[in-house]
């Protein structure tokens, strides 16, 4: 599986349970040292399962690509997407969380980006 993966069913679909590919996608790299041996091929099989359960839609026209290298838009991205979440859904705000912990790691917009898409719903 590639890293973004999960972040394209998520932002092609905007199903409600393709939301915790993404969530669960945080979780999981935060958890990676401790999830034993098959921790890969447990976290594909996650994936795939999530991506089953949504009904395997096309995500191959997502918007959500990786960017080469990242520059100030992660920081500035990161700044307006809290004010993007209108609601006390805990939802919302455990992506809008996930994405912009996700963005930071991987010094990428493409969470925040596809997030903000999610949210300007």
């Amino acid at each position: 599986m590639r890293r973004l993966d999960g972040l394209n069913i998520f932002d092609q679909t905007h199903d409600f349970f393709a939301l915790h590919l993404v969530t669960g996608a945080h979780a999981f790299r935060l958890l990676y040292p401790f999830a034993g041996k098959w921790r890969d091929e447990i976290f594909s099989l996650g994936i795939l399962a999530g991506y089953a359960a949504v009904g395997a839609p096309d995500f191959s026209t997502s918007q959500a690509e990786p960017h080469e290298h990242a520059d100030d838009s992660v920081t500035e991205a990161m700044t307006t997407l809290p004010r993007k979440v209108r609601s006390d859904d805990d939802h919302d705000i455990k992506l809008a969380y996930s994405a912009m912990s996700q963005a930071k790691h991987y010094e990428d917009p493409a969470y925040i980006e596809a997030a903000s898409r999610y949210l300007d719903r």
